[in-house]
């Protein structure tokens, strides 16, 4: 598996590794917004002390917790050119913004994906771990 949808292709987001350091763990992703009328691309590290272990946290409390929870859970990547924040209502209703946060004043989108409960979450973290595992 080379790459994880959170959503759709369509109206989701994609993250792909593209680079793998010697013990073939993920560096960077790429991260791709793609919902109706917008396609946005962002190259987003990895944090140097903990990898993409925060992401993968963030989407298996999502997913242990799928009944419910009170308030926004926000992720964010260590530049902040990825940022989630999940809310509850029924469905998992997970605002996605990507920005180039290397430049002043670069650009910024948003979107926000609906994902259901239960099975829809089990899969991305699944995928997510697949994805982001090392590889030899």
């Amino acid at each position: 598996m080379d790459e994880a949808w959170i959503g759709r292709p369509a109206d989701g987001l994609c993250l792909r590794p593209v680079d793998r350091d010697e013990h073939g763990t993920a560096t960077f992703v790429e991260a791709t917004l793609q919902v109706p009328g917008l396609e946005a691309r962002r190259t987003v590290v990895h944090h140097y002390a903990t990898g993409f272990d925060d992401l993968l946290a963030f989407f298996a409390d999502l997913e242990r917790d799928w009944k419910g929870w009170e308030g926004p859970r926000v992720f964010a990547s260590l530049e902040h050119d990825l940022t989630l924040a999940a809310t509850h209502d029924g469905h998992v209703r997970l605002a996605v913004q990507l920005r180039e946060s290397t430049v002043p004043d670069g650009w910024d989108v948003s979107a926000v994906l609906r994902l259901d409960p239960g099975e829809q979450l089990s899969q991305i973290s699944a995928e997510l771990r697949a994805v982001l595992a090392p590889r030899p």
